[in-house]
């Protein structure tokens, strides 16, 4: 079932009470297509923030390959997918927070190649202690598995980053949707899409709404026809390094929020803010217990 009258109203006024109360985005609920399907509505009060958003909605992509997506998992409740989530070692997988702070039972993880498909207790899932859900900030988390994972070539961890990425470093992202803006069903395909990053003051120019932009941030340039959406939440942006005896894929961020979030299209031309991976390396390593990093350029 999807939202009603009543559930977009309540929608509206938790979103102007509790998230960026210094930006009215009632204007979420008015989007053409309310594309979220939404089961048990108290569950989990993000998605439904996002209920405009597709379950992810890569824009200007292409379809990945096997291998672009060995590291990604999505992340299912009741019975859809709603966020994404990066593989970093075979127990864990690094999202953001605000895709399972308020979970109330389970989630269930998934692997991009089919092959892993487990339901996760809340018990095993972490939070930043810090996080932040109005300010947006250490929007970081982590999900602990229950069955541990079997690598292969299409299922594989990535580094971690030691370090903050240069300006225009090119990063990639894979994550799942349809292949534009108005459909309300996932593509078949996980789509494949490479953005820069930008510096801190250029992210304050090219932001849609500059006051949730804060250092921790790495900020994607978005142009037209070339972004990500708010359902994209929890997808990791890569930098692929070469190095002696190939290329190592490296995790500096997950995506937190794109200018379609905060109530516009994702085809503007705004910036999407990404959780540094260096910003909250301590808190990943103390749950991991792996110092697996590689720095980037």
């Amino acid at each position: 079932m999807f939202p009603n009258n009543r559930q977009i109203a309540e929608i509206r006024e938790f979103y102007d009470r509790r998230v960026l109360p210094s930006k009215r985005v009632g204007q979420i609920g008015e989007k053409r297509n309310v594309a979220i399907k939404m089961i048990n509505f108290k569950t989990f009060i993000f998605l439904i923030v996002a209920i405009a958003v597709p379950a992810s909605a890569i824009k200007g992509g292409r379809n990945a390959t096997a291998q672009e997506a060995g590291p990604t998992v999505a992340l299912w409740l009741d019975g859809y997918p709603y966020c994404g989530g990066t593989i970093i070692t075979s127990k864990h997988i690094l999202t953001v927070a605000h895709c399972i702070y308020n979970l109330v039972s389970f989630v269930r993880v998934e692997s991009a190649d089919k092959s892993y498909n487990e339901s996760v207790p809340k018990a095993n899932v972490r939070v930043h202690p810090l996080f932040n859900l109005n300010l947006i900030i250490h929007d970081v988390g982590i999900i602990i598995l229950v069955v541990e994972l079997s690598f292969t070539d299409t299922l594989f961890a990535v580094s971690l980053a030691c370090n903050y990425p240069s300006p225009n470093t090119t990063h990639y992202i894979t994550s799942g949707g349809p292949l534009n803006e108005t459909l309300p069903a996932p593509s078949e395909y996980l789509q494949f899409l490479q953005m820069q990053s930008i510096t801190y003051i250029w992210c304050i120019v090219k932001s849609y709404n500059p006051l949730v932009i804060i250092r921790e941030s790495i900020c994607l340039l978005a142009t037209f026809g070339n972004s990500v959406c708010g359902g994209d939440s929890g997808a990791g942006i890569l930098v692929y390094k070469v190095v002696a005896g190939g290329t190592v894929r490296v995790i500096t961020g997950i995506i937190s929020y794109s200018a379609y979030l905060l109530g516009t299209s994702c085809s503007g031309q705004y910036a999407v803010g990404a959780t540094s991976v260096a910003g909250n390396f301590d808190f990943i390593t103390n749950i991991t217990n792996s110092i697996n990093c590689t720095c980037v350029p």
